[in-house]
């Protein structure tokens, strides 16, 4: 059986190629910021220029599933699962669960 990259899986999920890039761009941008809280305000600036269509609110707890699901939603609204999103990134090496 072979295995669906996660961008394969999200265009089968009927997103553009702008919100596979925000989502492939913002999850592991979380991960850094575990790491390095100090790249917070270039991280979130970052995210604003790249993607001025998408709100992330800077203030958030990124580190929590329902902010990181929240921000998602609103985004990408009723596209995709967020659980998915995020297993299917652990799995490829995207992200830390």
């Amino acid at each position: 059986m072979e295995t669906v990259t996660l961008t394969e899986w999200l265009k089968g999920n009927h997103l553009t190629g702008n919100e596979i890039d925000f989502l492939v761009t913002l999850i592991p941008t979380f991960t850094f910021l575990q790491h390095n809280p100090e790249k917070k305000a270039q991280a979130f600036s970052m995210l604003a220029e790249q993607f001025p269509d998408f709100y992330v609110n800077p203030e958030g707890n990124y580190m929590e599933y329902d902010v990181i699901n929240t921000t998602i939603q609103k985004n990408i609204p009723g596209k995709i699962s967020t659980k998915e999103v995020l297993r299917r990134m652990s799995e490829q090496g995207l992200c830390r669960s």
